[in-house]
Parts: structure tokens; sequence; C-alpha cells
């Protein structure tokens, strides 16, 4: 996938923070996570993915978890300009 349509991703998102404000993004148990908190939580893991030394165009494995965090990591990937392959944790090594 282009880089630069990844990193377009991310800037919508934060676009869309921009102009509409904080709401509420998505409902996990019953409890709602905002916009801005996956973005705040985004940016953060941004910031460790790059001392980790993740790299424009890199291609990175995420297993998938049933968990509103997972939101923040994509949206760190796209700020990064990785590209980010989701995984499910059912799959023997032959198949991934």
């Amino acid at each position: 996938m282009n880089s630069s349509y990844i990193q377009n991703l991310a800037a919508l998102a934060e676009e869309s923070l921009q102009t509409k404000g904080e709401y509420t993004a998505l409902k996990f148990n019953d409890t709602p996570h905002s916009n801005a908190e996956t973005a705040s939580n985004g940016r953060r893991l941004q910031t460790a993915f790059s001392q980790l030394g993740l790299q424009k165009e890199d291609i990175v494995l995420v297993c998938m978890v049933n968990d509103p965090i997972l939101h923040s990591v994509f949206l760190a990937g796209f700020r990064t300009g990785a590209a980010l392959v989701p995984v499910v944790s059912q799959l023997i090594a032959s198949e991934l």
C-alpha cells in the first residue's frame, strides 16, 4: 500500500477531530471511547514506535485483540507511515 495513502488516513483522523470536536468513536463493553482519547493514545504509540525504529513503509503484523486500544495502534501506524497487517491469534505459523 502506498505510504502517502496510509499517512493520509492519519491526517483524516486528525482533521475530523479538529473540525467535529470530541465525540464517542466507539463503545467497548458499554464503555464509550472518544476520538480524542484514540488520537492521544495514537500519538503516544507513534512516539514509542519511532523509538523502537519503526519507519515509513515498514510492514508490521498486529495480533488482533478485542480491545479498543487496537484503534490507537492502527492510528499510530498510519502516522508513522507503516503498513499494519492484522492477524488473528488463532492462526498457526504456516498461515502467517
